[in-house]
């Protein structure tokens, strides 16, 4: 058995493509479908997706519903000026994709999708029957009375 020495810069240089296979990223910029970072929340009257999509064309962007689920498509493409090569490419680009479960039935009606400064809000309207109601309690003449207690045939009746 021999000695090996312990080299940490080694050990983080392991750590490192151990990391970049996970999120599958090879320097150079080459990615393969990958997600973007978004913000989720949801109101008494609809639910919001905020996506950060720096750099990328509104016309690249593209979003569906379909089965209860709101699919976000974007490119973001990589250009570099003719005759130029990069000397360090770290943003990420080509095709993106999200998929999220909305959970609650939408007014696809109402549905609209605003980006502006690389962020995109998608702003999903609850459908009236998915919306949170108060629900009126009566009181007075549509109040039902509660029968009494009901004596066999032939025996008085308790008195409470």
């Amino acid at each position: 058995m021999s000695l090996v020495r312990w080299d940490p810069l080694r050990e983080m240089s392991e750590l490192q493509r151990s990391i970049n296979q996970l999120f599958d990223f090879r320097p150079g910029g080459e990615t393969r479908a990958a997600g973007f970072p978004v913000d989720v929340y949801e109101t008494a009257t609809e639910v919001v997706v905020r996506a950060d999509l720096p750099g990328v064309r509104s016309e690249d962007i593209h979003i569906q519903h379909h089965d209860g689920q709101i699919y976000i498509r974007a490119t973001r493409r990589a250009e570099v000026p003719e005759g130029a090569s990069w000397l360090v490419h770290q943003t990420p680009d080509g095709e993106f994709l999200r998929a999220f479960n909305v959970g609650v039935p939408i007014d696809l009606d109402g549905v609209h999708a605003d980006y502006d400064a690389g962020v995109l809000d998608v702003r999903l309207p609850k459908s009236k029957h998915a919306r949170p109601r108060e629900i009126p309690v009566r009181t007075g003449a549509g109040r039902m009375e509660r029968p009494g207690p009901v004596a066999p045939e032939g025996e008085p009746e308790a008195t409470p």
